[in-house]
């Protein structure tokens, strides 16, 4: 299969603060050691000016449609949010707001360690958001192909 895109024109620039240059160890146990963990990156918003959105988002049919991937053809439009939205609804009363360990897991339980939820495949963030409000103690970081929020 041949690409035809032409990358050139897309950009991306990212600053991360060194990470931690002490050795891996690995164990069968788990270990709450502050000092054998990495450094987590500062937390960072980017704006979106009219350019960039024009090359993240093409438009086919009438829908807005995300510009990276020929094999992820939902869209990624005001239309689509709602249909996100509406779907983490019904999920959310159909099957709880989260799995049954969620909140044993992200418990404000160990001094000074900050735990971070991570959302992979966002979508409209409705679910990080909400993650976000019940467990302010941690970080959160979301995800997906295109920053649909800007939408």
């Amino acid at each position: 299969m041949e690409s035809d895109t032409d990358d050139s024109d897309i950009g991306s620039t990212a600053s991360f603060p060194p990470f931690s240059r002490s050795p891996s160890v690995a164990s069968s146990r788990t270990s709450h050691n502050q000092s054998m963990r990495s450094a987590s990156p500062a937390p960072s918003v980017a704006s979106m000016t009219t350019s960039i959105l024009a090359q993240i988002y093409k438009e086919e049919y009438g829908r807005g449609l995300n510009n990276y991937s020929e094999v992820y053809r939902l869209p990624a439009d005001r239309e689509e949010l709602n249909r996100l939205d509406a779907q983490h609804v019904m999920f959310t009363e159909i099957m709880g707001k989260y799995a049954p360990c969620m909140d044993e897991i992200m418990a404000n339980d160990t001094p000074g360690e900050t735990k971070t939820i991570l959302d992979l495949g966002c979508g409209s963030g409705s679910w990080i958001m909400e993650a976000a409000r019940d467990y302010p103690h941690c970080g959160a970081v979301a995800v997906d192909l295109v920053p649909m929020q800007s939408v």
